[in-house]
């Protein structure tokens, strides 16, 4: 006989009430979707083959729900995967900028090989452009990108 995973949500009456509201009136359809999985392992469910038929959604997305749930709490219903990811960087940002103080990269391509040797990151060019834009930091442009660009105003003239 398989061993089934114990659903353990007690939701109190404020919870139960705000669940069932975003289940039935809410804007976003990903909290609509976890509200239903919070609803129904709320009303006593017996196992996780029975939530996801109920909820309509697969196992992986209501055991890491209630998984969220047991951590958080009601606010878990609200996490949505949606926006920008956040860069590598960030954590080294300090050190990062030190480094570029110290000894100023001419181009992006340097500026890739001393994030490797020195941090041990491995990155591509587009995240190391964006994060330097946004913490404007100045390199100068490659040759092969301005020759694109001069070429695209003279098509435009």
């Amino acid at each position: 006989m398989p061993k089934y995973k114990p659903i353990k949500i007690k939701l109190n009456e404020q919870e139960d009430a705000e669940v069932y509201y975003q289940k039935v009136c809410g804007k976003n359809e990903t909290v609509r979707r976890h509200a239903r999985i919070l609803y129904y392992a709320g009303q006593g469910t017996a196992s996780m083959k029975e939530l996801c038929q109920k909820a309509e959604c697969d196992y992986g997305t209501a055991s890491l729900l209630l998984e969220r749930y047991e951590k958080d709490g009601i606010t878990a219903m609200y996490q949505c995967r949606r926006g920008k990811k956040p860069c590598r960087l960030d954590e080294y940002e300090k050190e990062i900028e030190e480094e570029l103080d110290r000894h100023p990269a001419k181009s992006v391509p340097e500026i890739i090989v001393m994030l490797k040797e020195k941090f041990g990151i491995t990155i591509t060019a587009t995240p190391v452009r964006n994060w330097l834009k946004k913490r404007g930091i100045i390199t100068d442009k490659p040759k092969q990108y301005r020759q694109k660009q001069m070429k695209r105003h003279r098509n435009i003239s």
